[in-house]
C-alpha cells in the first residue's frame, strides 16, 4: 500500500472533521425535515458533488492525482473487487427475498412524483456515486491517511461512510462497501474503480426492486 500523504499545512484531520461534521449535520437535517421530494434530494446530491469538486480544487496537489487512471498491477485487485461485490449482492438478494419489508424501495418516490426510471437511475447511480466518492474516498480518506496508517484510514473512512446512511439495517453491507472502495483507492491510486463500482451497485440495488 502507498504511504500516507503527509502535509502539515494541507489536507489533514482538521479538514476531515470539519467536512464530515458539516455533511453529517446536513444529512440529519434533511432526514428530519418534512421536505423529502426527489427534487430536494437532487439538490442535496448536487451540493455534495459541488463540495467535493471545490475541495479537490482547493487541495489539488494532494487530491488531483486520484483522478488519474488506476494502476492495477495485474488482475488480482479487480477480480477480488468484483467477487466481493457479487457476494454482497447475492446476500442482499437472498435477504430481500426472505424479508422484502425490511428493504427500502429506492425508486418509489420517483414514480410517485412522475419522474422517469432513467432519471431515478442517473441520480441514484452515477450522480450519487461521483459525489460520495469525491468526498469519502477523496477528501476524507486522504485526510485521514495523512495522520494514521492506510489500514486504519480505510476502516475509519468506511465507518464514517456507513454512519451517514443513518440505518442500522444497512450498516453491515455499507460498511463492507466502504472498506472495499477505500481499499481500491489505496491499491490503485485512483478514484475511478470505486466510482464505477459504486454507481453500478446503486443501480443494481434500484433495479432489484
Amino acid at each position: 500500500m502507498e504511504e500516507p500523504r503527509r502535509s502539515p499545512r494541507g489536507l489533514g484531520l482538521a479538514w476531515v472533521l470539519a467536512v464530515y461534521a458539516t455533511l453529517l449535520t446536513a444529512i440529519v437535517a434533511l432526514r428530519m425535515s418534512d421536505v423529502s421530494s426527489v427534487r430536494t434530494v437532487l439538490y442535496f446530491d448536487l451540493g455534495v458533488l459541488a463540495a467535493g469538486l471545490v475541495l479537490f480544487v482547493a487541495f489539488w496537489e494532494e487530491l488531483g492525482p486520484l483522478l488519474a487512471l488506476p494502476r492495477w498491477g495485474g488482475w488480482r485487485v479487480p477480480t477480488l473487487a468484483i467477487v466481493v461485490m457479487l457476494a454482497l449482492y447475492g446476500v442482499l438478494r437472498a435477504l430481500a427475498a426472505a424479508a422484502p419489508e425490511a428493504f427500502t424501495n429506492l425508486t418509489a418516490s420517483y414514480r410517485d412524483e412522475g419522474e422517469s426510471l432513467a432519471m431515478a437511475l442517473f441520480q441514484i447511480g452515477p450522480l450519487t456515486a461521483l459525489g460520495e466518492e469525491l468526498l469519502f474516498r477523496g477528501v476524507l480518506l486522504q485526510g485521514v491517511r495523512s495522520a494514521i496508517s492506510d489500514g486504519g484510514a480505510i476502516g475509519l473512512s468506511a465507518l464514517m461512510f456507513a454512519a451517514t446512511h443513518l440505518s442500522l439495517g444497512s450498516l453491515p453491507h455499507v460498511l463492507a462497501l466502504g472498506v472495499l472502495f477505500a481499499w481500491l483507492v489505496v491499491r490503485t491510486g485512483s478514484l475511478w474503480p470505486g466510482i464505477v463500482l459504486h454507481a453500478t451497485w446503486n443501480v443494481a440495488m434500484a433495479l432489484m426492486e
